[in-house]
């Protein structure tokens, strides 16, 4: 932080703790491990995905965001900038961010199991965008 508003910063995704929230069981866990696996994100190989920012700058009219952050995402090894809008509320010793869902194409990571990019059949598609949504907290 500068002077109350973000000039960089760093958070490092622990691609071990993907979890499946729309299921149960058996199905939940067979579900979390093979995103886990090489077919996905490969956590095996690579146990972390990071965000560095960029560059932030405030953003005006919308009630979910008042930053448009940009960063380097890196997951599997391969880095690429991605813009997201963000809610930015900085205390005196924290600062919490939180961002409206978002899509990121997985293709664009080399993430292309069962993707149409591939030659996949129709009817056994993945879709390749992937919902996300960031909620942090973090110590001034």
């Amino acid at each position: 932080m500068a002077n109350g508003k973000i000039s960089g910063g760093e958070f490092i995704i622990d691609m071990n703790s993907i979890e499946n929230t729309d299921q149960e069981g058996q199905d939940k866990e067979d579900l979390q491990n093979h995103l886990r696996s090489s077919d996905f994100f490969d956590a095996g190989q690579f146990p972390t995905a990071t965000f560095v920012i960029t560059d932030a700058k405030p953003l005006a009219g919308r009630e979910d965001a008042n930053y448009l952050i940009t960063g380097n995402l890196t997951i599997k090894g391969i880095t690429k900038s991605i813009s997201i809008p963000a809610k930015v509320q900085v205390a005196e010793t924290y600062v919490e961010v939180e961002t409206p869902k978002f899509t990121i194409d997985r293709t664009q990571w080399g993430i292309t199991y069962k993707s149409g990019i591939i030659g996949t059949a129709k009817d056994r598609l993945i879709n390749d965008q992937i919902g996300l949504q960031i909620k942090l907290q973090a110590s001034l």
